[in-house]
């Protein structure tokens, strides 16, 4: 069996879950500022966080000392539909003005990717996480061999068959891993199983990419 050190949170409710995912991040967010005068905020998409980046957005929080960037995106326009930067700009920043690094989706993608990873910070102080039903995080997929083991790089150029948008821009694993802390949000059944399988079995990122941010001992998951 797989030992790992994380905080699981269960959420038995909505209203619980959007509540314990805006007290963990305004604390840690408020420390990282005390602590070291700013903080890097990795957020994800997904219908999962609305909620919570509309209520993140109203705490008492300096958001001036805040950078915010995008662990993963879809590579379309910034007001398309499925963009992750249209959902945070429709929900966090409505009620705060933190600064903002995003993906230029109007660049050709492979100048876009190198362009953001030279725009990123050096590493990520928090990073906001979701997971699929197959395991995966950001737009690090199962079975992306290359993706899943590069080391050297910030950001990356990904394909997938299995959404609408096949291009993404994703953050690495590393970069993922340097993280003083990752959260994942996440709801339903089925993403509680995989949950349950990687910290109960010997799997790895390949099969799993989630299970790469288990390794950390930095990991905290609100679950509903």
């Amino acid at each position: 069996m797989t030992n790992f050190q994380f905080q699981k949170i269960e959420a038995d409710s909505e209203d619980i879950f959007v509540n314990e995912s805006i007290a963990l991040l305004t604390n840690k967010i408020n420390k990282c500022i005390s602590e070291k005068g700013e903080c890097s905020l990795g957020l994800s998409g997904g219908s999962t966080p609305r909620k919570v980046y509309e209520e993140l957005g109203k705490q008492d929080i300096d958001w001036s000392k805040v950078i915010v960037f995008l662990v993963d995106d879809r590579y379309v326009p910034r007001d398309h539909e499925d963009s992750n930067q249209k959902l945070v700009d429709e929900t966090l920043l409505k009620n705060a003005e933190p600064k903002i690094i995003f993906p230029d989706t109007s660049l050709e993608i492979e100048k876009c990717i190198e362009d953001y990873e030279k725009r990123l910070p050096s590493e990520a102080d928090i990073v906001v996480l979701g997971m699929g039903g197959d395991g995966h995080i950001a737009s690090l997929f199962p079975g992306d061999i290359d993706a899943l083991t590069e080391e050297n790089k910030k950001v990356l150029h990904t394909t997938t068959d299995s959404f609408a948008v096949k291009d993404r821009i994703t953050v690495t694993m590393p970069f993922l891993k340097s993280a003083g802390t990752i959260i994942f949000l996440i709801k339903g059944e089925d993403k509680v199983k995989v949950f349950n399988k990687m910290t109960s079995a010997n799997v790895d990122i390949i099969e799993y990419p989630a299970h790469g941010a288990l390794s950390t001992g930095r990991t905290i998951w609100i679950a509903l």
